[in-house]
């Protein structure tokens, strides 16, 4: 399959910024087949909907002004749009929630925190039959597939410390969850001891190249740490980093 020609449009719908940027690395960041129009409200994205062409939407279901429930219930009462599948995301737990999201006409929901394993596999539902994407069929390498593939920490950061995309080596050693949405390098990595005054992320940040360290944690112990800049930048305009650290002995 021409990854290409099966690309697809997802509208999505939440208010929260890191939210929306977990959504974006999850489905593959810049090498996505998907093609991810993300804003930041209900009413915002039925103006997008009046002139693009969506394939899905995913929408938080607690948003401001007009919340998930009635942004559907306002999709499945138009002609146009009534057949768009929709995937709601919610952190709330209750059962009510789903069945009143199943109810309005939501096709799958999404429990927060998420993993892009998570995500992924109810994009593929909600994408059932013609327009379904195989993901391995068009080639598409995630950017949390390549941090798995590192063994040691390994993580996308924006210049404020946030961690955007961590391994499993990252969230194992910091303790926090995998799904922690957002998490900040200097409370799961550092500690207490805070951000190092020779963190290579603030020289990289200053200089706009790479730079590369040892770097002497007080939690961690020697870390030889290397970041590389991105040419890419959060919705606010914050610049995004590939962060390495392995042990120096």
């Amino acid at each position: 399959m021409n990854p290409t020609s099966a690309r697809r449009t997802i509208l999505l719908v939440d208010d929260s910024v890191p939210a929306r940027e977990l959504v974006y690395w999850s489905l593959g960041g810049p090498s996505s087949i998907f093609h991810l129009i993300p804003v930041a409200s209900a009413d915002r994205a039925l103006n997008v909907l009046q002139d693009a062409k969506v394939d899905l939407i995913i929408t938080d279901y607690h948003m401001p002004e007009i919340d998930g429930l009635t942004f559907v219930s306002a999709l499945r009462s138009d002609p146009r749009l009534a057949s768009i599948p929709v995937i709601m995301m919610s952190a709330d737990a209750d059962d009510s929630v789903r069945l009143n999201a199943a109810a309005a006409g939501v096709k799958t929901f999404v429990a927060k925190p998420f993993s892009p394993s998570d995500l992924l596999a109810a994009v593929d539902d909600a994408l059932s039959g013609p327009a379904a994407v195989d993901h391995l069929a068009t080639g598409q390498l995630t950017v949390q597939t390549l941090l798995e593939s590192i063994p040691h920490l390994a993580m996308i950061l924006d210049e404020n410390h946030r961690v955007i995309m961590g391994n499993q080596a990252f969230f194992e050693i910091g303790e926090a969850g995998i799904d922690d949405c957002p998490v900040q390098c200097s409370s799961t990595v550092h500690g207490d001891a805070g951000i190092p005054e020779s963190c290579p992320l603030v020289e990289s940040l200053a200089t706009g190249g790479p730079c590369e360290r040892i770097v002497n944690d007080e939690k961690l112990g020697p870390l030889f740490v290397s970041v590389f800049p991105l040419d890419i930048t959060t919705e606010d305009g914050r610049r995004l980093f590939l962060h390495l650290a392995r042990p120096a002995t």
